[in-house]
């Protein structure tokens, strides 16, 4: 027996088909949507976790002069790394994306007041009291984690803070 189609019938499988395509088209714009917000908010949250990790360094200052040993302040920063920016420990890490190494240091520098004026790996000329750090961290997301990791190599240069100039420069 043969089916006959009726002009009603005529290209309904290709409507059909071009709607599957379009609407798996439009979810995955949606994940890679996702995942460029996740990729920012990941950013921000490693860039303030890295600042406060420079600020941790600041409370190795030596309490007779503004000096900071580099050993000391080298141990701050990474102990205060270690606890915020660990994979097993980090509450931000939700199936969204996580984060899946340690954190590496690639770079870490104290620029104490009896070595100024000095210039940083960044070409910013240092006046003052100042940490600078670079940092290696790889995550991964819904999307793009699938295939790959997202690397971010954070630079930042912080100055002392201004109740640390106070007590020593008043």
């Amino acid at each position: 027996m043969m089916i006959r189609k009726t002009k009603e019938e005529k290209g309904t499988v290709t409507i059909s088909l071009k709607m599957i395509i379009f609407f798996i088209f439009m979810i995955t714009i949606m994940f890679v949507c996702i995942d460029l917000i996740t990729i920012m908010n990941m950013y921000d949250y490693i860039n303030n976790h890295q600042k406060l990790a420079n600020y941790e360094v600041y409370d190795a200052v030596d309490e007779d002069e503004l000096y900071i040993d580099e050993t000391l302040g080298r141990d701050a920063f990474e102990s205060y790394l270690n606890r915020n920016l660990d994979p097993d420990k980090v509450e931000i890490n939700i199936s969204m994306f996580r984060i899946i190494d340690d954190v590496k240091v690639v770079n870490f520098e104290i620029y104490n007041t009896n070595e100024l004026p000095a210039i940083s790996p960044s070409g910013k000329t240092v006046t003052k009291l100042s940490v600078y750090s670079e940092i290696e961290i790889n995550i991964k997301t819904i999307l793009i984690g699938k295939f790959t990791t997202v690397k971010f190599n954070m630079r930042m240069m912080t100055d002392v803070p201004d109740r640390l100039l106070r007590i020593y420069h008043p």
